[in-house]
């Protein structure tokens, strides 16, 4: 593992530079027993940052094309 981690970090939240990965093994069979569990947690935790990502891009997107619909809606109303 890269960096240190702290115990009082909430790992959803820890932007440090000390909280990044360098690299990262697919198979946790390749690291050391007493780190799997660590490291399982820690995906885990990154698969929820990017289930949270793609929510707040998604509504984004959204509000962006409503916005815009209703815009145009109006502009076309407003030219009759």
């Amino acid at each position: 593992m890269y960096g240190q981690s702290s115990p009082d970090a909430d790992v959803l939240e820890d932007e440090s530079e000390m909280s990044l990965w360098c690299w990262e093994v697919r198979d946790l069979k390749l690291m050391p027993v007493k780190i799997r569990g660590f490291l399982s947690g820690r995906r885990t935790a990154r698969k929820k940052i990017h289930e949270r990502n793609n929510a707040i891009h998604c509504k984004s997107f959204l509000f962006t094309t409503m916005s815009q619909l209703q815009s145009s809606k109006l502009i076309f109303l407003w030219s009759l």
